[in-house]
């Protein structure tokens, strides 16, 4: 396969370089870190979907974890961090009155101990029904299923749903507006805090992590006034422990297989013309916005019309490389559904969830992925942009129809790239 054909599609390639941002020392209980997959070091390379994000929360000393007397496959649990009076006491921590005596008769007159709730789930997942009787918290599980697109609720507004082993992104209008069906299946998968491990906070500046409005342009929360990102931890699979793992060291470690476009811009791309009668692109060029950022203007990079598949080579070679940085903590008691810049500084760090009423509990991970284009790697024939980052939309505000696409074989091979 040629240069130019690698550089014309887009597919997406991830460098990743971990590091993080909590200050020099600062002791939290919970230490997080990224295990990365084997050999990935900072010179590895990943596809745009389909890798695990695998997050280990590791603390030296913990007390133990207690759960709440039912069948290991239905189990909540907390892990407990520090424990001042060496005393297990953990009345309330299921829920107010539950239990009501301390558990180990302690008499101190209040609980002292630090501690994260979670279940040990190993599949949560598009489209896979669990019971919500079982593990994880009812409440966060029954958020997770996925609404119905409402232009008028800011919270879902732009959202990944997730249905039926497949994802929709969900901006309105020009755009690509799709609903749920009725009968989504309720499988504790999606944007929002995690049923299984509710302390957990996971974000990212990109695609439809934004809360925008229909037409992807961000907007503030009607109450604080802040611009808003949505909480990842929910698109988690699994979370899994270790009581005792080395040298007095315990740990929880959480699962996260990437979909397509959650870690992807979402692209907005207009052609200045098409041709009623031969549906080819004719104005030279088109018109794109990123992420609801500025709208640019781009031309052809030779001259004629563009049919089709032509017209959308062009878009792809047109993309630059990108960075996004994963960012994750974890705070004591639960997470929200969206981290805000609370203190309207563009930036979305710890003091924003301390603004928030939080007490953190672990460092603030960073992990920072760099994306290449790749999708010329399918060594098939040609195949439409991904309709999850690729929208069409009128940004001239003209009504010319969109440009067809014809993807080739259904067979693809995607090679190493070297």
């Amino acid at each position: 396969m040629s240069v130019s054909r690698y550089s014309a599609i887009l597919l997406t390639l991830f460098f990743a370089i971990a590091f993080n941002d909590a200050s020099a020392g600062e002791e939290t209980p919970i230490t997080i870190k990224v295990k990365n997959p084997d050999g990935l070091g900072s010179d590895g390379v990943l596809l745009s979907a389909g890798w695990a994000l695998v997050l280990e929360f590791e603390v030296e000393d913990a007390i133990g974890v207690i759960d709440n007397g039912r069948r290991p496959d239905e189990v909540n649990m907390a892990w407990i961090l520090r424990d001042p009076d060496d005393c297990i006491d953990m009345r309330d921590w299921i829920s107010p009155g539950n239990p009501s005596l301390a558990i180990e008769g302690c008499s101190s007159a209040a609980p002292d101990e630090t501690f994260v709730r979670f279940s040990p789930d190993f599949i949560d997942a598009v489209g896979i029904t669990e019971n919500f009787d079982s593990n994880g918290i009812l409440e966060y599980q029954e958020a997770l299923q996925d609404d119905a697109f409402d232009s008028s609720n800011l919270a879902n507004l732009n959202r990944q749903y997730f249905s039926s082993g497949f994802t929709s992104s969900v901006p309105g209008a020009f755009v690509g507006a799709t609903t749920e069906s009725s009968d989504e299946p309720q499988d504790g998968y999606g944007y929002g805090v995690n049923d299984d491990f509710p302390g957990l906070y996971v974000w990212a500046e990109i695609g439809t992590g934004i809360v925008t409005d229909e037409f992807l342009n961000p907007v503030a929360d009607p109450i604080t006034g802040a611009y808003k990102l949505r909480n990842m931890a929910g698109l988690f699979n699994s979370i899994s422990y270790t009581q005792l793992a080395r040298n007095n060291k315990s740990s929880l470690v959480a699962v996260l297989n990437v979909e397509r476009g959650v870690l992807e811009p979402i692209v907005q791309i207009d052609f200045k013309n098409v041709d009623v009668n031969s549906g080819a692109a004719t104005g030279g060029g088109f018109l794109r916005r990123i992420d609801g950022g500025p709208i640019e203007d781009i031309a052809f990079s030779t001259a004629g019309d563009k049919f089709q598949n032509e017209a959308y080579e062009e878009v792809l070679a047109s993309l630059e490389n990108y960075e996004v940085i994963i960012k994750a903590a974890v705070v004591e008691g639960d997470a929200l559904p969206f981290i805000q810049d609370l203190d309207g500084n563009g930036r979305y760090n710890k003091r924003d969830l301390e603004q928030a009423g939080h007490t953190l509990l672990s460092n603030l991970k960073r992990y920072r992925v760099r994306a290449i284009q790749i999708e010329a790697l399918d060594s098939g024939f040609f195949e439409c942009p991904n309709a999850q980052v690729f929208k069409e939309a009128r940004l001239d505000n003209d009504t010319d129809n969109g440009v067809g696409c014809s993807t080739g074989s259904a067979r693809s091979i995607v090679r190493r790239p070297r």
